[in-house]
């Protein structure tokens, strides 16, 4: 009885041609790809034998790479005198009983037999817990085997693929916003937004706090947002989007917006799981780029929420930008110097070159309205789109405006860069540069808005 694939397929149903090599443990990143490996695996052990196809599956590339390996097992009703015909992690076990193979779920062993001897497949799915030589710990494992005779003896080859998006196996070392950032593709894009999705079922509405701003969840072009079935924005890690209520979301069903009116929201409320292609603002470039989105229907106190997350296309990448932005005295109006603004991958730094300011730190801030009347008030308050109301400082979850503080030499002068983490060009322009009378101890407390005081030189943000 054969309950899988009788040979290697593609994604899209094509057969896949073994002998071209371009099935390869490296290239093996889901399910299906782990059954055209396998079938590849078993035709390469019946056109080499045994002797080469053990030294390959032990030795090649082409079989073996990180936690992706070919594995040969008996298939005996003597479940404690099974032995592991090929075994790449460590070689020396091969040809030696293993004796009971226990996990959490049963003896894998009696597993393989009772599949193959017992209810008779030829191939087919087995799913237990086995250590990942990639990381040294007990992981779930899915694998794929099929039936084979090994030399003689009954047995199954397989090879199977560890899940990084399973409860109890979202590492933060592992899964994280910076590798979805620097290796974007749809498998980390769907680990990523699953695993986010079992943090908000755990935490609730507590944990969207921690979603929308901390460096797991949020990194240059990367956040999480959460939609309600109607599409509005129930949060967002965007730092140019409302983070709470109403806002409509890039993800909208009107017939302007990306999907021309399609409901995209119910699909994805309907279907459980959804990936989704569109154009959208990059928060990191300021520009609009095509997008990659996944979303995950999950259930809080009672509600459906669609939470995802998305990757922008690497040809659409933006170059590295810089603003230079005059800065005038609130009283006088006189020119007191400049500030270059420049993207860099550590964030916005901010590079000043001012005289006439009094010796010590200053509060330094980007400002909501490029406009620098009435002696800088006219500029409005600290940038701060995510509504947070909190001044926190440049490394705090409060204000994108919240700037390092700047510091002014004896004679007047401020020449030492500053760089802002969270910020790029993008969110300076059109914005305005403020400088205080006194220094900002990056908290509300004592005083409000870090005690900075008077707002003694201002500058507008604009191409």
């Amino acid at each position: 009885m054969t309950w899988g694939v009788a040979s290697a397929f593609a994604n899209d149903g094509d057969i896949v041609p073994c002998a071209d090599r371009s099935v390869t443990a490296a290239a093996v990143s889901n399910r299906q790809d782990i059954q055209a490996f396998v079938q590849c695996a078993y035709e390469y052990v019946q056109e080499m034998g045994f002797d080469e196809a053990r030294r390959a599956f032990n030795e090649d590339e082409r079989w073996l790479t990180g936690p992706t390996y070919v594995f040969v097992d008996e298939v005996t009703a003597a479940r404690v005198d099974a032995r592991a015909f090929v075994f790449p992690p460590d070689p020396s076990l091969e040809g030696q009983p293993w004796g009971p193979l226990l996990d959490a779920f049963g003896d894998y062993y009696e597993e393989v037999y009772r599949l193959m001897g017992t209810v008779g497949i030829d191939e087919g799915w087995i799913y237990y817990a086995f250590r990942n030589p990639a990381t040294g710990r007990d992981e779930p494992k899915a694998s794929y085997i099929k039936r084979l005779d090994w030399d003689g003896t009954p047995a199954v080859i397989g090879a199977g693929v560890y899940s990084r998006d399973l409860p109890g196996t979202c590492e933060p070392s592992e899964v994280h916003a910076v590798g979805l950032e620097s290796h974007p593709s749809p498998m980390r894009l769907a680990e990523f937004v699953r695993c986010a999705a079992m943090e908000l079922e755990t935490g609730g509405y507590l944990g969207i706090r921690a979603l929308t701003s901390d460096p797991r969840w949020r990194h240059q072009s990367i956040y999480l947002f959460g939609l309600d079935i109607y599409g509005n924005t129930i949060f967002t890690g965007d730092p140019h989007s409302l983070w709470y209520g109403g806002a409509v979301s890039e993800v909208n069903t009107n017939a302007d917006g990306p999907f021309l009116g399609r409901d995209v929201i119910g699909v994805g409320d309907a279907f459980g799981e959804t990936s989704l292609y569109y154009s959208a603002r990059n928060p990191f470039s300021g520009a609009m780029q095509d997008k990659a989105a996944f979303v995950k229907r999950v259930v809080i106190s009672g509600l459906p929420i669609l939470i995802g997350s998305g990757y922008y296309s690497p040809a659409a990448a933006p170059d590295m930008s810089s603003l230079t932005v005059d800065i005038h005295a609130t009283g006088s109006g006189a020119k007191l110097g400049s500030v270059l603004v420049e993207d860099t991958a550590d964030g916005a730094r901010f590079t000043p070159n001012l005289s006439g300011l009094t010796a010590g730190e200053h509060g330094f801030h980007v400002h909501v309205n490029p406009d620098c009347g009435m002696s800088g008030q006219n500029a409005g308050g600290h940038y701060d789109p995510a509504n947070t109301g909190s001044h926190e400082g440049p490394d705090g979850n409060g204000h994108l405006g919240d700037l390092p503080r700047l510091a002014v030499d004896g004679g007047g002068m401020a020449t030492v860069p500053v760089v802002a983490r969270r910020v790029r060009v993008s969110d300076v322009v059109g914005r305005s540069l403020m400088i205080h009378a006194g220094g900002d101890n990056y908290s509300d407390m004592p005083a409000a808005l870090g005690g900075g005081g008077a707002r003694v030189a201002c500058g507008i943000a604009s191409r």
